[in-house]
């Protein structure tokens, strides 16, 4: 099973954005982003969201079962 987190670091690597860039955008540490995306720590949701919004997405709970499908 994909987590959020798993999701979240595809999208660090595929954004090419330096860990500078986007720790400046999302106010994560250089060093949790760096812990982060080299699988060593997770992040807490608030960390988590604004990771992803510096990266252009956002972070939705849909009720479990919904047939409701979001874009990828």
């Amino acid at each position: 099973m994909t987590t959020v987190s798993d999701r979240v670091r595809r999208l660090l690597v595929k954004s090419r954005a330096t860990h500078y860039v986007l720790a400046k955008r999302s106010g994560v540490s250089a060093g949790q982003l760096s812990r982060f995306a080299s699988g060593k720590r997770d992040l807490y949701l608030p960390a988590l969201a604004a990771l992803a919004a510096a990266l252009g997405y956002e972070i939705v709970l849909r009720p479990k079962g919904s047939k409701r499908r979001t874009k990828r």
